[in-house]
């Protein structure tokens, strides 16, 4: 439901000239409300963007001010196929704002999603993941109604979900 729509708008914005969207879903609050308590952080990302991508008043912003990381590939090792690392545009380094990075799926052949074991490698360029699924074939981050992000680029923007359906090597 909401991972759906989210994705879905961010592939739009993609694709479309000035068609931008902002991640809210980091501070939320309550998660059952998609209203965000918190209006002053989503009227500041709104207010970023537009001054720099509308009216070109970069002061004080770096392009990484305006967009959490953007998952670009996903592969698994060859060698060690339950091994896949996920790449990232809009981040410098990864972070995350948890000990433990929640949010992250891998599915085999059969379509399953089991949780993945995450961590941030390469000096902070990918994330690798590891689950009991042997050889998989998608990856998808947070994909939950209530899912809360927690990695972040060296801006403190976050991730919105995604999903792959094919993992390349």
């Amino acid at each position: 439901q909401c991972p759906t729509i989210q994705y879905n708008q961010a592939k739009v914005a993609k694709k479309m000239d000035n068609v931008k969207m902002i991640v809210t879903n980091d501070f939320v609050g309550d998660v059952t409300n998609i209203h965000p308590q918190d209006k002053q952080t989503a009227g500041q990302r709104f207010a970023n963007l537009a001054l720099a991508l509308t009216y070109q008043k970069w002061t004080n912003l770096k392009p990484n001010m305006l967009f959490g990381p953007d998952a670009y590939s996903a592969r698994y090792n060859a060698n060690k196929t339950s091994e896949v690392f996920v790449s990232f545009n809009n981040a410098v380094t990864l972070h995350s704002t948890t000990k433990k990075i929640d949010g992250f799926e891998l599915a085999g052949a059969d379509g399953v999603f089991y949780p993945a074991k995450a961590e941030i490698v390469n000096n902070g360029k990918e994330i690798k993941l590891v689950s009991k699924v042997k050889e998989p074939k998608q990856v998808r981050y947070a994909w939950k109604n209530t899912a809360q992000p927690s990695l972040r680029n060296e801006e403190n923007m976050p991730t919105s979900c995604f999903w792959f359906d094919k993992i390349g090597e």
